[in-house]
């Protein structure tokens, strides 16, 4: 990985090489990835903008904008751009996919609530490209609402708890009885400490 800073930018670029197979298959074999990119602030709003290729598999274009808006609030907008391969594209069906996520981040002192939504796009039904699939099932959209209340006790140490939403217009999960479905709820907790 090298990077370089010029002012208030910096890039970056990366290489990484191994000989491994996508999801364990002959068929797909893999040699690495590069990935090239840019980090920095224009007209007060922090940017990451990255390109990574993933050898005889995918592409991907990742741009991340966030702004504190004031002491009390920050924001930020994920997008990301995905593309097959030839060598990894299934015949007749899509190949690319995109997701979008929103983040909203009030906070008051020691307390915060980042609040999350994401939407993403694998292509049209029947035809996905799989880049989003779900335990190998796939998905052609969805959308996830995720609440992080977050509490810092002290200047080292945090609570955070996480409830998220997610709604598929695929039954990729199942239930308690294992019956198909297509939406689950999750909660987490989080105890950590900082240094």
């Amino acid at each position: 990985r090298i990077t370089y800073t010029y002012k208030d930018f910096k890039f970056y670029g990366e290489v990484s090489k191994d000989k491994g197979y996508l999801d364990g298959s002959s068929y797909s074999p893999t040699s690495g990835a590069y990935a090239v990119g840019t980090l920095g602030t224009v007209y007060g709003i922090n940017y990451a903008l990255s390109y990574y290729d993933y050898t005889a598999y995918k592409n991907l274009v990742d741009l991340v904008l966030s702004k504190s808006i004031n002491e009390n609030l920050d924001v930020a907008l994920n997008f990301d751009y995905q593309w097959l391969d030839k060598t990894a594209k299934q015949s007749g069906h899509n190949s690319n996919g995109y997701g979008v996520a929103v983040y909203i981040i009030p906070k008051y002192q020691s307390f915060s609530l980042p609040i999350r939504v994401e939407y993403l796009n694998d292509g049209s039904k029947g035809k996905e490209s799989g880049i989003y699939s779900y335990n190998n099932q796939s998905v052609s959209s969805a959308y996830t609402v995720t609440l992080t209340p977050t509490y810092k006790p002290t200047k080292n140490t945090y609570i955070r708890a996480e409830v998220s939403y997610f709604k598929s217009d695929s039954k990729i999960f199942s239930d308690k009885s294992n019956n198909p479905k297509d939406s689950k709820t999750s909660a987490s907790i989080e105890l950590g400490f900082l240094f």
